[in-house]
């Protein structure tokens, strides 16, 4: 028979011991022969060898999806494009002909195409682990840039807005279409929680969106008082494809390209949740350039 067990010492450290015993005949009676083998070393080398192996999965996993991403980024755009020369033809035509209400339609169109086509161009940026275009750009810009984006989700929902950025924060140098999206996809988590737990308009169905700076890093902090999310539910939320919505409602990929996003810019993602009482995910940015 072989079997091992752990001792606690009284130091507080935790040995593996490997017992090895055999039944043999000792003066005309059964009796049990054995040894005792400390293998904590061992132990620990092969629970090292697991993690390993699963890190390597893992990384492996994460370089096959941006692959993936960047594949799909780049079908996408070449339709996207016809869509955007047919917009300019129709432009071009309505504005011989003076239709200043269908060309202000279009303009609507072609606008939403070519955040569309900026979106495309960040993701296969993003696939090959570099950052496009650094820009100097006012925090306050990029979270009203976002607002913009869902306003109609925003207005439908009937959720109170509660905005705290001072006015004299320092700019930030950013890819300003990856931070964007990063706001909007927090934004639009936020609005599904609050749904959740109100469906109706309500007194407390508020959005708190602030700003400060903490020495040499720009704080965002977005906070909801929606549903939350257990412990466990927060130890997944970075997994890729891993989503609390429902089919067609998420892919899963906005939190972990998100956490790809602050990472290329050096910077921190936290999330602090509790269960049906809310979520604020706080995103800590360099002022500096970030040097990869």
């Amino acid at each position: 028979m072989q079997y091992t067990f752990r001792v606690l010492k009284s130091t507080g450290d935790i040995v593996y011991i490997e017992v090895f015993e055999i039944v043999v005949n000792y003066q005309g009676k059964a009796a049990i022969m054995g040894t005792s083998t400390n293998v904590t070393e061992h132990m620990k080398t092969e629970k090292e060898c697991i993690r390993l192996h699963e890190e390597l999965s893992q990384i492996k996993h994460l370089a096959s999806i941006g692959t993936l991403a960047g594949e799909c980024a780049h079908e996408i755009k070449n339709p996207l494009i016809i869509v955007l020369n047919y917009i300019s033809l129709f432009k071009d035509m309505l504005t011989k002909d003076g239709e200043s209400k269908y060309l202000e339609m279009l303009t609507g169109l072609e606008k939403a195409a070519l955040r569309i086509k900026e979106i495309i161009e960040d993701i296969l940026a993003l696939s090959r682990g570099d950052v496009r275009a650094l820009e100097e750009i006012e925090l306050k810009d990029i979270i009203q840039n976002s607002l913009n984006i869902l306003n109609h989700e925003i207005t439908r929902s009937s959720v109170i807005l509660d905005i705290d950025v001072p006015p004299n924060l320092p700019p930030l140098i950013c890819q300003k279409g990856l931070i964007e999206e990063v706001v909007v996809n927090l934004v639009d988590n936020a609005l599904y929680a609050l749904n959740r737990r109100y469906p109706k308009s309500d007194n407390d169905k508020v959005l708190h969106i602030g700003a400060y700076q903490d020495g040499d890093y720009i704080v965002l902090e977005v906070e909801d008082h929606g549903i939350g999310m257990a412990e466990n539910i927060q130890k997944q939320v970075f997994n890729p494809f891993f989503s609390t919505k429902p089919s067609g409602k998420g892919t899963g990929l906005c939190l972990s390209l998100s956490l790809d996003i602050i990472k290329l810019h050096g910077g921190e993602f936290i999330i602090k949740s509790t269960e049906g009482k809310g979520t604020t995910v706080i995103i800590k940015l360099p002022l500096k350039e970030h040097k990869n």
